[in-house]
This record gives C-alpha cells, structure tokens and sequence, in this order.
C-alpha cells in the first residue's frame, strides 16, 4: 500500500510479515541492535561508523522536568540518583525490595535524594518504592517521555533493568547501572556509550523462558551492595573492597 518498489527486512522479525519483504537480511542474532539495525540500512548504501545513540531536548521538555524536581524539594546542586524499577516484561526486572534496600543504602552513604522514573502505569510500583526511601519522589506517570527524559539528564547516576529508559540515559551520557541476567547486554546494553556499568549474572534456569517468565529468580543474584560499588565508581569514590570482576563496561 505504500508504494514502495523494495521492502527490506531482517527475516524472522517482522510479526509474521515476512511475505511483503522484497529482500530478507539473514537474522542477525548474534550482534548489537544498533549494528543489526546499521547492517539493514547498508543495504540501501546508507549508514555511519558511529553507533553512540543521542536525544535532543529543549526547553519545553526541561522546565517541566525543572519545576517538578524543585517543587519536590530537589535543589539544583542536589546529589541526584535516579531508579528505574519497570519494564515492558516482568522478567527483565530486578525486585522491587531489592530496590528499596538500594535507596536506602545509597541515600545513607551519599546523603542524596532518589528520584524513581516510570510510565503510567509502573505508577504503583514506583510510587510504592519511593514511599519507602526516604526523601525519595515518585516521577512516574507525572511527565510525559521526553519530561522523563529531562529529569534523566539532571541525575548523577541512573540505575535501571533494560528497558527503554536504559537507552534514554546511554544516549543522554548519563553515568548509568544497567541491570542485566535473562538478557544478554551484548546484544541490547550499551554501545560505545561511556560511564556506562553493566552489572550482568548468569541465566539460573534451563532453558530460560525469557518473555514468559514472571519471577526471574536470576536477577535476584544482583545485590544492592555491588551497586552501591558501581556507583561510589562512577561518582569516582571507588570502594577498595568491591570486587570489580562483577563489574563490567
């Protein structure tokens, strides 16, 4: 319907779609996304070496996220960690005590104020985390994408599972903890992004169920302690007793 003389796609991702592709790309499974998706438009003769990824945003994206921070207590020159508790699918997700328990010790040994992130509906989770930290606030479902993306840019240290906010904070350059067990950051973590921590433990289950699983027992190897290490690191207050082989850029 749209006209175009060549449709071209990576075979085996097109939600059953693939008899309109006028050429299939092999699977490209074994590769960064940002290299598959770079790897599809050099068919076409297009295409760049550089694979960091970038949001621009304006003055209509920053005063909301602005005026929120400051009408919640948080002073510009507030040391600022942002927690992103959610994402698409269950079994991406760290558990939601765990990450009290994170707030609470960074909020302890920084003497920072924690902002949660999330869409509409991880509302009730991120809500119910921040009740627990103290001086902690919930953004959640209060911005928009972009207005959440504005408060990302005014943290120190960001800490998320994968999931879209994950690539927010990499293409914003933002010191970041990426939270990893079921899936596999050399595919979907960060790509040529600097300050960029990926904490990764082994998959617990055999075979893993990946998007139908709804209690990832293996994300509960992560521990709040190996963050807190993570952070005091990017902060550049290394802690000499952390185990930097768990730690991996």
């Amino acid at each position: 319907m749209s006209g175009a003389p060549e449709i071209i796609g990576t075979e085996g991702q097109n939600k059953g779609l693939d008899f309109i592709l006028t050429r299939k790309i092999d699977s490209q499974n074994t590769v960064h996304g940002i290299e598959a998706r770079l790897n599809l438009i050099s068919q076409i003769g297009a295409g760049t070496n550089n694979k960091t990824t970038s949001v621009y945003l304006d003055g209509g994206d920053r005063e909301p996220a602005s005026s929120f921070l400051e009408n919640n207590g948080i002073k510009k020159d507030s040391l600022l960690i942002g927690l992103h508790p959610g994402a698409q699918k269950p079994f991406k997700c760290w558990p939601p005590e765990r990450f009290v328990e994170l707030g609470r010790l960074l909020a302890g040994r920084f003497g920072c104020r924690i902002v949660v992130t999330g869409n509409r509906g991880e509302k009730p989770l991120a809500d119910k985390i921040a009740s627990e930290i103290e001086g902690a606030v919930s953004a959640a479902g209060r911005l928009t994408l972009r207005e959440t993306a504005a408060v990302i840019e005014k943290v120190n240290v960001f800490i998320t599972n994968d999931t879209g906010p994950m690539h927010i904070a990499f293409a914003l350059k933002i010191p970041t903890v990426a939270l990893f067990s079921p899936t596999d950051p050399k595919l979907c973590g960060p790509c040529q992004a600097k300050g960029a921590v990926v904490i990764e433990k082994p998959k617990t289950c055999k075979p893993c169920i990946g998007k139908k699983c709804y209690n990832p027992v293996c994300m509960e190897q992560i521990t709040p302690q190996e963050i807190v290490a993570a952070v005091e690191t990017l902060l550049g207050k290394p802690n000499k007793d952390a185990d930097s082989s768990e730690l991996q850029t």
